[in-house]
């Protein structure tokens, strides 16, 4: 399964709970784009 982490407090990104996420936004909600998001998960298809 995929999983895109996006801590709610940025500084809580090195959290062990974030540690398996395929994409992790450390700079949280701010650093979030849905076009981010998409590009990661094609890449990842494309892996698998």
């Amino acid at each position: 399964m995929r999983c895109i982490a996006i801590p709610y407090v940025a500084a809580q990104a090195d959290a062990p709970e974030f540690a398996t996420a395929g994409l992790l936004l450390r700079g949280g909600q701010e650093e979030f784009t849905a076009r981010s998001a998409y590009d990661w998960l094609v890449r990842s298809a494309e892996v698998c």
